[in-house]
């Protein structure tokens, strides 16, 4: 039986350069879990230098997804879990048209990508921050090693409800494309459709989720997040806070499951909602799962084993300005929920965090 000390929490960091004084992080990161839950002071690379790493996923056999976000270098990496350690499994499954490495697959709808998710059909999803919509890969595998990846048909209620024309692969319908030459069909945001703001820290579609044959998507820009049937990719409505009596959603960018429910990280708020799915006649329903100043510019969420919610923040803890531009003394942390008390669950990056991933008992 897994005991705490089995599991460890991947993270990815901004990894960018030109943000400030703060030293990146480009590698995916490893924190190994401590007796009670805690984190270990020490932390490990796990991949190679990247170029802003961002979404993970991982599949039944341990192979871990990482969304490479850098423009110029857009792919979605796999390492397989070989010999105790994660090894690329070669050539990147999927590249966006700009990649200089042009043997692997091209997908045109895959660019500046941020959330992964996996569903039980082996389709992998990514959200794309400078096209604005969601993608699906399907993937091949050799010896249980993912070997391949090809951009999935573009989702039902795309192709057969609006018509037009979409990227290959393309699961979840834009408002506002946002490479102009791509002639894409758009779809208004009353019917699913992604919004957009010129704000480069408010993107559109930031992390993504997948509940009981339900993909949810964050919109950030619109303060929403949206819910899509797997898998016909059919609009089904937004999760808003609008005419609730709770803290109005400013930013949400994190999501994650846990216990048959979604829990969305709102940074502009400093809340962490929880989305309980509709079940018979009963109607999905939002509250607010914790509000708390440390969730101020919140970033990945995750959940441990014990039900404990850890989450990363943009924010820094060492600037005798907190909110000015970081520089070379900010560190960040990532922060633990539990017993009805906020903590300093690690601590000390020079970088600031993004996605959290839980990983089990591997090797």
């Amino acid at each position: 039986m897994a005991t705490e000390t089995d599991y460890q929490v991947f993270v990815t960091f901004s990894g960018e350069a030109s943000k400030g004084g703060s030293t990146p992080i480009p590698q995916v990161t490893a924190i190994r879990v401590l007796t009670g839950w805690l984190a270990s002071p020490t932390t490990s690379a796990v991949t190679p230098a990247l170029q802003e790493p961002r979404g993970m996923a991982m599949d039944q056999w341990g192979n871990l997804y990482v969304a490479q976000a850098e423009k110029t270098a857009t792919a979605i990496l796999a390492y397989a879990p070989l010999g105790g350690q994660y090894l690329s499994v070669g050539a990147p499954l999927v590249v966006a048209p700009s990649y200089p490495q042009g043997s692997a697959l091209q997908s045109p709808a895959l660019l500046h990508p941020y959330g992964l998710a996996l569903n039980y059909a082996g389709m992998l999803f990514a959200s794309s921050q400078d096209t604005n919509v969601v993608s699906a890969y399907k993937l091949t595998f050799q010896n249980d090693i993912p070997h391949a990846a090809t951009a999935a048909e573009t989702s039902p209620a795309l192709s057969a409800v609006y018509g037009g024309s979409f990227y290959a692969g393309q699961y979840v319908m834009t408002f506002v494309p946002l490479k102009e030459n791509d002639k894409i069909t758009t779809v208004p945001q009353i019917l699913g459709g992604l919004d957009y703001t010129s704000n480069a820290s408010a993107h559109s579609v930031r992390g993504i989720a997948i509940l009981n044959q339900t993909l949810y998507v964050v919109d950030e820009a619109a303060a929403l997040v949206g819910t899509y049937a797997l898998p016909s990719g059919a609009f089904t409505g937004w999760i808003t806070t609008f005419g609730l009596n709770m803290p109005a959603m400013a930013g949400p960018v994190g999501i994650t499951t846990y216990g048959g429910k979604v829990y969305i990280g709102d940074s502009g708020s400093a809340t962490v909602y929880e989305w309980t799915p509709a079940s018979g006649s009963t109607p999905g329903a939002l509250s607010v799962y914790l509000s708390d100043s440390t969730l101020k510019k919140v970033s990945g969420i995750a959940f441990l084993p014990d039900g404990s919610l850890i989450w990363g923040s943009r924010e820094p803890v060492t600037s005798a300005d907190p909110a000015a531009h970081k520089g070379s003394s900010d560190t960040y942390s990532i922060y633990r929920y539990a017993s009805g008390s906020v903590q300093t669950w690690a601590s000390g990056f020079t970088d600031t965090p993004e996605c959290l991933l839980l990983v089990p008992p591997l090797f």
